[in-house]
C-alpha cells in the first residue's frame, strides 16, 4: 500500500511542532548522546521534565526549555498532547514529537486508512515506551531512596529513547497489511462485555473469555495508548498527597472493572456465564489459579468457586491446565510475590 502521502503530512506535522519543541528536543539528544556523563540531567528529563505537570523540580536549564515551550505559540492546525502528557516522563521529547505528529496526520484520512495508522502508531508507541515492564503502569524510577541516580534504569531509558518511532511505525504498518486477509468481515466492538450479551443476544457455537484475574486494574496499563486511541486531552488523576497531576499521568474516569474486585468478582462471573450459555453451547474462560498457601498476587475468586459459578449455567464444566505459559513479572526483582506453577487454566463449559 502506498503510504507517500501519510508520509509527506507526518514530516510537515513534526516540521510545524519543533517549531514549539525544537531547542527542547536538542537539549535532550544531547543528552542522550552521553548518557554515562549526563545521567543527572536524563534522570530530571525522566523524573520532572512532563510539561504539563511542571512541578518545579527539574534542573535550571530544563525548566528554563519547559516553559520555553509552552509559551512559545503551536502553529495552526497541530495537537501536541502526546508531547504535553508523556514527553519526558515515558518517551524522550522527540519520540513524543514524532508521536503527536504522526497522530495528526493518520487523523486526516477517513475510515480503514485512518484506523491502520492510528494502529501502526499505537504499535510504534507500545515498543518505544520507556517504562517498567513493557506497558504504562508506571514510568521509570531513575533515583533510589538514597537521592543516587541508578545507573542501570538510566541506560535502560538510553536504549528505549534510541528507539526509532518511524520505523517501528513502518514495521507495524508491514504486520497489519500482511495479516489483512480478504474473506468475511471481523467486528471489533467496545463495550462493557455482559451488558453486550444482555442487550445484543448474540449467536455463537462458541464463546472465549479473558477476564480479568487480579486487583490491577487493566485501564492503568494502556492509558497512554488509550488517550493516542481516543485523541483528546484528558483530565489527569490528581496526587492525593500534593493535589498535582500523579507522575504516571493517569486518564481520570479510568474504568475499574467489576472482574478486578473482591465485592464484583462473584457477581459479575454469574453474569457472565448466564449471558454466555444464552448464546452459545460451549464456552472457554481462561483463568490464572493462585496458591492459598504462599503469598502471591491475589485472585478475585478462587478456581472452586468460578467453577461452582459456572455449573449453575452449564451442564458440563472441566477445568484444564495449560502447560508452558507463564505470566510477565512486573515489580523488580525483590518485590515478585510467587505464582502458581500452572499459570493459566482453561474453563471449559458445554451444554
Amino acid at each position: 500500500m502506498d503510504d507517500r502521502v501519510f508520509l509527506d503530512r507526518w514530516a510537515s506535522f513534526k516540521e510545524g511542532l519543533l517549531c514549539r519543541y525544537g531547542r527542547l528536543v536538542s537539549y535532550e539528544q544531547g543528552i542522550l548522546g552521553s548518557p554515562d556523563e549526563n545521567a543527572g540531567e536524563l534522570s530530571s528529563i525522566i523524573e520532572h521534565g512532563c510539561l504539563l505537570a511542571m512541578d518545579g523540580m527539574a534542573s535550571p536549564e530544563l525548566s528554563g526549555l519547559m516553559r520555553e515551550s509552552l509559551v512559545t505559540p503551536l502553529p495552526d492546525g497541530l495537537t501536541d498532547t502526546i508531547v504535553r502528557y508523556y514527553g519526558g516522563t515515558y518517551f524522550s521529547y522527540l519520540q513524543a514529537v514524532e508521536l503527536s505528529a504522526a497522530c495528526s496526520a493518520a487523523r486526516t484520512f477517513d475510515g480503514w486508512q485512518r484506523d491502520r495508522y492510528l494502529a501502526s502508531v499505537i504499535c510504534a508507541a507500545s515498543h518505544c515506551g520507556s517504562t517498567v515492564g513493557g506497558q504504562f503502569a508506571q514510568p521509570l524510577r531513575t533515583v533510589d531512596r538514597r537521592g543516587l541516580v541508578k545507573t542501570k534504569t538510566i541506560r535502560k531509558a538510553t536504549a528505549c529513547r534510541a528507539k526509532s518511532v518511524s520505523r517501528a511505525t513502518m514495521s507495524a504498518l508491514e504486520e497489519i497489511d500482511a495479516l489483512r486477509k480478504p474473506g468475511p468481515h471481523n467486528t471489533a466492538i467496545r463495550a462493557e462485555c455482559r451488558e453486550w450479551l444482555r442487550e445484543q443476544k448474540p449467536r455463537a457455537d462458541v464463546i472465549y473469555a479473558d477476564p480479568p484475574y487480579s486487583r490491577y486494574h487493566y485501564s492503568r496499563y494502556y492509558h497512554v495508548l488509550e488517550t493516542i486511541a481516543r485523541g483528546d486531552s484528558p483530565d489527569i488523576t490528581p496526587n492525593p498527597a500534593t493535589g498535582r497531576p500523579s507522575r504516571g499521568m493517569y486518564r481520570a474516569g479510568r474504568y475499574q472493572s467489576p472482574f478486578s474486585t473482591r465485592g464484583g468478582a462473584s457477581g459479575a462471573f454469574e453474569e457472565l456465564f448466564v449471558g454466555c450459555s444464552a448464546s452459545a453451547p460451549a464456552l472457554v474462560l481462561s483463568y490464572s489459579p493462585y496458591p492459598s498457601d504462599r503469598p502471591s498476587t491475589p485472585r478475585m475468586i478462587t478456581i472452586d468457586d468460578l467453577t461452582a459459578l459456572a455449573k449453575q449455567s452449564y451442564r458440563h464444566v472441566d477445568v484444564v491446565k495449560v502447560d508452558d505459559i507463564t505470566h510477565s513479572k512486573l515489580t523488580k526483582k525483590e518485590s515478585f510475590l510467587e505464582t502458581s506453577e500452572t499459570a493459566e487454566l482453561m474453563i471449559l463449559c458445554r451444554n
